[in-house]
């Protein structure tokens, strides 16, 4: 059932350096559907064939990442987490939300109370959980985000600038999905360039493009290495943005 969730076609992350364990990845990617699973896996296989040794006591130069999943008991997080234990290790790949988890879901792997709000507490579960890697779901979606604007802001917001600057801090490697929803009734449906009207009309959607250009800022502002790719769909063109730290 997993295999079908992740589809027949991955998405592929360019790569065109082999970047140091010490590097930072920030992943802003544009999804459809479930090409978001594609686009975990791609991110993942690309990133566990860049590990290097860490430090002299290190065991092995190949370690599995150890991975914390904000927003976890939403739709994406827990088929993704059993998909990355299976491939990475069940107890390599956490869980977090800021809600009581199911029997079944508490049982399947670690799981960890995470507000990403909360920076020290993020903070805390990095250092304590000795985390590589965070894949960034947690997010109020359009219904519930326009319902409580002020909340969206932060969560949507504030959220993405926490996991940002956690990923500089400890040089993790870090995916933060994007949406069509960025995409606004302004902006062209048949073969959307990568530079066009922007203009979405919710709040989810603004915070996802306030998230892709602060991608383009760090890049400028940080000069990071910035590397894209085009995906097609039947509807839409999407832009997949992943910035290096170096």
């Amino acid at each position: 059932m997993i295999a079908k969730l992740l589809g027949q076609q991955g998405i592929k992350l360019l790569t065109r350096s082999r970047p140091k364990a010490t590097d930072s990845i920030v992943s802003s990617v544009g999804y459809h559907g479930n090409n978001i699973y594609s686009a975990c896996r791609s991110f993942c296989t690309t990133s566990i064939r860049c590990i290097t040794q860490k430090s002299e006591d290190s065991e092995s130069a190949v370690d599995p990442p150890r991975i914390l999943i904000t927003g976890g008991l939403g739709q994406l997080g827990i088929p993704l987490a059993k998909e990355l234990r299976v491939k990475y290790g069940r107890s390599n790949v956490i869980l977090s939300d800021i809600i009581k988890p199911s029997k079944q879901v508490f049982d399947d792997g670690p799981y960890v109370y995470a507000d990403i709000l909360d920076f020290k507490n993020l903070q805390e579960l990095v250092v304590t959980h000795r985390i590589d890697w965070i894949i960034h779901f947690s997010a109020l979606l359009s219904a519930v985000g326009e319902s409580n604007i002020p909340l969206a802001i932060r969560v949507n917001i504030e959220g993405v600038h926490n996991v940002m600057e956690l990923s500089k801090q400890y040089h993790l490697r870090l995916f933060v999905p994007s949406t069509i929803g960025a995409f606004g009734p302004e902006s062209p449906l048949s073969h959307t360039p990568d530079v066009c009207i922007m203009r979405p009309k919710t709040i989810y959607g603004v915070s996802k493009v306030h998230a892709e250009l602060l991608g383009e800022l760090l890049f400028c502002r940080r000069k990071m290495l910035v590397k894209t790719q085009q995906s097609h769909t039947r509807y839409k063109h999407h832009k997949y943005l992943s910035v290096l730290a170096i």
